[in-house]
């Protein structure tokens, strides 16, 4: 039981012995403003078996409540069907800061579940850009969102390493640029110019355009000399994604490439045949999904060659059959909702009855409009990184003179990682991210930086701090009796709701939901910090309002980490 669930068992338990019914925790809300109270209950479902109108119950239940002699309930108001109840500041603080703390309870519910969570998948021979983070980040959020409820998981990359995009990469390399060498730690960028190249004149010349296509079916045939440019240029592409993910800390367990699983796609798709799943509609072979109101899943082109369909069947075959998964999650953009839902019910045609759920996710643009590799109007990952990192070491270093010219870097670098992953996390997924530096570099805010330094004040005040003790002082006076501000219980009363946070964004897909709360729990805290000093003279005191900084920083930290987010000693 962690340290909400923790408070409202205890208040309701209080109040079922005092009103003689039982209240489900599930019913407790939180009044929109504090001074209205902690936490409400609504009467109305109570109105049937109490014969009575919801606001005659809350009243008759405020007044019952306020003679309740418990540590937890102050006082208890109606207003109007409800019961606002205002709770105790040393009651919340003996629970945050002592007993519950720990483990979240979900855990245990979710612990043996085996769950894959594919994202990132970029495609080789082309740019990795900006539009490519918000995937990445929301993965990892996610793969670790998962894991501290308890999930066993499995974090899998799909790399797009065949298809026309990459023909069209190959075309203009032999075409125009067979004798030219890439420049060196730069190759992937490089092919990626190639791609725009290949894409926009291939698109304008049909002849260009048939060449094109005869790459890719010669690739599909297994050509010697075109494979063989293929492995070395998509070595390439891998070296610099690797390279990013190191730099953003983002792993795999998993490595899933397209080119590995195109054949076992075409079997997948004999055996549709034969089951009558799929048949053969103007030379395509097609899933018709008429009935489920699903229109028509193209699966094999014409010409024999594959789709994404083809390779996804595949793919998911092999994630169920070797890992044993409970649920299969594709963290795919929103323009692929439909084919998802098409993807899906194919699977569950063929037997699969496991749960898959598609985490759709808007694009990031520009002030300017939408990004597009075609177009050749992306901001690569690795152009932002040196603007933006010699920028914040130019800041850094005017703020501290005396740093040596590693930790200035070192400090530049993890603001950086911390101000993009949050401008691409803070949005729900259905909200489109316009992608400006400016903004997600603030350090006042809704911005990565800004929990990065309510973070590094803590740390701040911890390293002042004489002595850091979370026992009661010898008197025998327990610390939670020295937490009486507004301001301190409001911080507790956040800090105790990180794992019912931490849950709901794992439920709903949304490490939003984990950044807004990060955001308001800083904010609670500079609220605390700005109005009462924590090294303060009084002993008792003090002790206190070290536990309720460290406290906070704590939870700051496992949410950072939750995220992705690095976190700073100092800035």
């Amino acid at each position: 039981m962690n340290a909400w669930q923790k408070i409202l068992a205890d208040v309701l338990k209080a109040a079922d012995k005092a009103l003689g019914v039982t209240i489900d925790p599930a019913l407790v809300t939180i009044p929109p403003d504090s001074r209205f109270g902690d936490i409400a209950i609504p009467c109305f479902s109570f109105v049937q078996a109490q014969k009575k109108a919801p606001g005659v119950i809350a009243q008759e239940w405020a007044e019952k409540l306020s003679r309740v002699k418990t540590p937890l309930i102050k006082s208890a108001a109606a207003a109007g069907p409800y019961v606002n109840i205002t709770l105790a500041a040393e009651g919340v603080a003996d629970i945050v800061l002592e007993k519950n703390v720990g483990r979240p309870s979900f855990a245990k519910a979710s612990e043996g579940r085996r769950v894959m969570i594919e994202y990132s998948q970029p495609n080789t021979h082309k740019e990795f850009h900006v539009g490519h983070l918000r995937n990445a980040t929301l993965g990892a959020a996610l793969v670790n969102l998962y894991r501290k409820s308890g999930y066993q998981v499995k974090a899998a990359n799909y790399i797009g390493d065949v298809g026309a995009h990459v023909a069209k990469c190959l075309w203009a390399l032999t075409k125009f640029h067979a004798k030219e060498k890439p420049p060196k730690g730069a190759e992937g960028a490089w092919l990626g110019k190639l791609y725009v190249e290949g894409h926009v004149k291939t698109e304008a010349d049909e002849a260009a355009k048939e060449e094109s296509k005869e790459i890719l079916r010669k690739l599909e045939a297994g050509d010697k000399k075109l494979t063989a440019l293929w492995k070395k240029t998509r070595a390439w592409s891998l070296q610099q994604f690797k390279d990013i993910y190191k730099d953003l800390g983002v792993a795999f367990d998993v490595w899933y490439f397209e080119s590995a699983v195109e054949n076992s796609g075409k079997k997948i798709v004999k055996e549709l045949l034969k089951k009558k799943i799929a048949r053969i509609s103007e030379g395509a072979t097609i899933v018709d999904l008429e009935k489920d109101k699903l229109g028509v899943f193209l699966v094999l082109r014409t010409d024999g060659t594959s789709l994404y369909s083809t390779k996804d069947l595949a793919l998911a075959q092999e994630k169920f059959k070797k890992y044993k998964l409970d649920e299969s999650i594709y963290v795919v953009d929103n323009r692929q909702s439909q084919y998802f839902k098409q993807l899906f019910r194919t699977l569950e045609l063929m037997g699969f009855k496991k749960k898959m759920a598609h985490v759709a996710y808007e694009m990031v643009t520009t002030s300017g409009g939408a990004m597009s590799s075609r177009a050749g109007n992306v901001i690569r990952y690795e152009e932002v990184r040196a603007e933006v990192e010699k920028r914040l070491q130019k800041e850094t270093k005017t703020r501290h003179p005396d740093w040596s010219a590693k930790k200035v870097a070192g400090v530049a670098h993890h603001i950086m990682i911390g101000a993009l992953k949050f401008m691409m996390l803070q949005h729900d997924p259905s909200k489109v991210v316009v992608f400006n530096m400016d903004e997600a570099l603030a350090f006042d805010g809704y911005t990565g930086p800004y929990i990065q330094y309510s973070y590094a004040r803590i740390a701040s005040i911890l390293r002042k701090a004489p002595r850091l003790s979370l026992r009661a002082p010898r008197s025998g006076a327990k610390q939670s009796n020295a937490l009486t501000e507004p301001e301190a219980k409001q911080l507790l009363l956040m800090l105790a709701r990180f794992w019912d946070t931490v849950e709901e964004a794992r439920a709903t897909y949304n490490p939003a939901v984990l950044c807004r709360y990060l955001y308001e729990t800083a904010k609670s805290f500079t609220d605390f910090y700005s109005k009462h000093k924590v090294l303060c003279d009084d002993p008792h005191q003090r002790a206190a309002r070290l536990a309720l900084c460290q406290a906070t920083q704590g939870t700051l930290e496992a949410g950072m980490n939750i995220l992705g987010i690095p976190w700073l000693e100092e800035m």
